[in-house]
C-alpha cells in the first residue's frame, strides 16, 4: 500500500479512503485505493485535443462505475492526471 494511503485512516469496513490533496500521481493513487476496494480499475480515454501539433492540449476522461470526470493538459499523462484527481475529489464527497 502506497504511503498516501496508509496516512488516510479507514472508513467503518477498514478500507482506505482516497485522497483529497493534490498529488503528482493522482492516477495512481485512484487505481490503487480503486482495487483495495472494488478490484477493478478506472478507464481512461483520450476524447479530443486542441491547438498546433507543437502545442497540443489533450482531454481525456476517467470513468469508475457509472461517474465519469475530465482532464486536461500538455501531455496525455497530465490530462489523465487531472482526471483521476477529480475523480478523487468525487469520491471524498461521496464518502462525507
Amino acid at each position: 500500500m502506497s504511503p498516501e494511503l496508509e496516512k488516510l485512516g479507514t472508513l467503518k469496513e477498514g478500507i482506505p479512503k482516497p485522497p483529497t490533496e493534490p498529488t503528482l500521481n493522482a492516477s495512481g493513487v485512484l487505481s490503487e485505493w480503486r482495487f483495495t476496494r472494488h478490484s477493478s480499475l478506472p478507464e481512461y480515454r483520450v476524447v479530443r485535443t486542441s491547438g498546433p501539433s507543437h502545442s497540443k492540449t489533450y482531454f481525456m476522461t476517467c470513468k469508475l462505475s457509472d461517474r465519469v470526470t475530465e482532464g486536461e493538459g500538455k501531455s496525455k499523462k497530465a490530462a489523465k492526471n487531472d482526471a483521476a484527481q477529480k475523480m478523487l475529489q468525487i469520491l471524498e464527497d461521496e464518502e462525507l
